[in-house]
């Protein structure tokens, strides 16, 4: 809990609660706001906002907790596990969060993210509109599941549905990359959309958004980091392989890249 908001003589317990790397931080807020409620100075009768900073720098919400947990370890600092995450019941930043009032928030924000990569995958979000009720619901409680034997069999069922709904063809692959330099701080990685052809490796995907910083498409041997689920891989591996065992249950994939201390600014690659 923030020191400055200890409303009790002696300091909390800490809280501890296992995430999936595919979930996200608000599906877990409310056993913790059981936990550092009686702690906290006395709060109003209004429900509060409560958000969580890692070294005084918010967390954003909507970002999966592997891609937070990345770019704080290979490029924000070299923390001690688990992550020392504080927490706050004032203050919501909303100039640098998106406003989060409840899961239904979280939800939403999952299945437009998901119509997304629908539109980058067959051209429309047709395929995702047409899911059941309750695949959409196994898809959005698939992001706070920690069995993943079972999360990924019922994701890979719900994917086969979608990609035969869509005859099957796959136009893009969606990519998010996350950006920054060793060392910059957390908020200062940027997030870049940058879908990726089937038929490509690793190798060859970041040759083409990122050259200068990935100039050989055989040989990841370079300063700059490619994580994909906090894994550095071999530029031969396939990207359609990639997309299909290593996509969050929104179906993007996330790669973030740790750019050294030295490199130019810019991420504008082609």
């Amino acid at each position: 809990l923030a020191d400055g908001e200890v409303g009790v003589m002696n300091k909390p317990n800490p809280f501890y609660q296992l995430i999936p790397r595919m979930s996200y931080l608000p599906l877990y807020l409310k056993d913790v706001r059981n936990h550092f409620r009686e702690y906290a100075v006395k709060l109003g009768p209004k429900e509060p906002q409560i958000w969580l900073s890692y070294k005084n720098k918010p967390l954003k919400w909507h970002l999966p907790m592997g891609v937070l947990f990345d770019i704080i370890a290979h490029g924000v600092d070299d923390p001690t596990v688990p992550l020392q995450l504080t927490v706050h019941f004032n203050g919501f930043p909303h100039e640098q969060l998106l406003r989060l009032h409840t899961d239904q928030d979280v939800q939403s924000m999952f299945s437009h993210s998901m119509k997304e990569a629908a539109c980058l995958m067959f051209g429309s979000p047709k395929a995702v509109l047409t899911l059941s009720v309750s695949d959409q619901d196994q898809l959005c409680a698939a992001v706070r599941d920690s069995q993943a034997d079972r999360t990924f069999s019922n994701y890979h069922e719900i994917r086969d549905k979608i990609e035969r709904h869509a005859g099957g063809q796959t136009d893009k692959i969606p990519v998010r990359l996350f950006v920054g330099m060793q060392g910059m701080g957390l908020e200062k990685y940027q997030q870049l959309m940058r879908p990726c052809q089937p038929g490509l490796t690793l190798g060859e995907y970041l040759f083409a958004v990122l050259p200068k910083h990935f100039p050989d498409t055989r040989t990841l041997q370079t300063q700059a980091k490619a994580l994909v689920c906090g894994a550095t891989l071999l530029p031969s591996t396939p990207m359609q392989w990639l997309a299909i065992n290593a996509s969050n249950p929104d179906f993007w994939l996330n790669v973030v890249i740790v750019l050294p201390p030295a490199a130019a600014a810019s991420t504008a690659d082609p």
